[in-house]
This record gives structure tokens, C-alpha cells and sequence, in this order.
């Protein structure tokens, strides 16, 4: 899983509690920087903050669905928003899910796996 945001301090604990429940993770602090590593390979899924620097988190949304790619552009994405009104746009621009912050660690884990697919 590749979680795109620029404060580790906000992703870390999230990242610790995925990893504990099997996730191998990775990290991008720029949407160019995660664009780069979706391309280089694949990801189960890619949480992206809107908040991140760089390319707004809806024009790298953007660009994964649009990759030729059919595995990439089919990669599923959750959203982490500042407040539900973000969230809904993000699906509208192609996200599969999303998360209002504060995340609860728990509730983070068992949304990623349904949007992913997983158990």
C-alpha cells in the first residue's frame, strides 16, 4: 500500500497500525513522488491525503485513473479529507473511498481492506 502524504507524524501511526496487520507499506510525501511509485509498480491500494504538496491530491487521482496502464488505472484509491465535503469530491474525481481526519486507527484498517478488497 502506498500512503501519499507530507507529515509523517500524521501517517505514522496509521502506518504502524497497518503494518501490524500484515500492509507493506510505502510512503510518498508529494503527489509526483506517488505518481512515480505507482508507476514503477503495483500497489494494493494507494491512500492519498488531500493535503499533500505539490499536485493536488485530486490531479493525482486524476492521473492514476487516466494511466494506460489497465492494472494502474485500476489501483483502488482512498482519500483521508479534512471534512466530508472533500471526501465526496474526491469520489466524484475517481476515488473508490474515502476518510474524514481524525482517523481512528481501527476504522482506517477495516476500510482499507473492504476499498482493497481484503480481509
Amino acid at each position: 500500500m502506498l500512503i501519499v502524504a507530507a507529515d509523517a507524524d500524521l501517517t505514522n501511526p496509521l502506518r504502524g497500525e497497518l503494518e501490524r496487520r500484515g500492509w507493506a507499506m510505502a510512503r510518498a510525501a508529494t503527489g509526483d513522488d506517488a505518481l512515480e511509485q505507482v508507476e514503477q509498480g503495483p500497489h494494493d491500494l494507494v491512500l492519498i491525503g488531500l493535503r499533500a504538496p505539490g499536485m493536488p491530491g485530486e490531479e493525482l487521482i486524476r492521473r492514476i485513473r487516466r494511466y494506460g496502464d489497465g492494472v494502474v488505472a485500476r489501483t483502488p484509491v482512498m482519500v483521508y479529507a479534512p471534512y466530508a465535503g472533500a471526501g465526496e469530491m474526491a469520489l466524484a474525481f475517481g476515488a473508490d473511498d474515502y476518510l474524514t481526519e481524525p482517523c481512528v486507527p481501527s476504522h482506517v484498517v477495516a476500510r482499507v481492506a473492504s476499498c482493497a478488497g481484503r480481509s
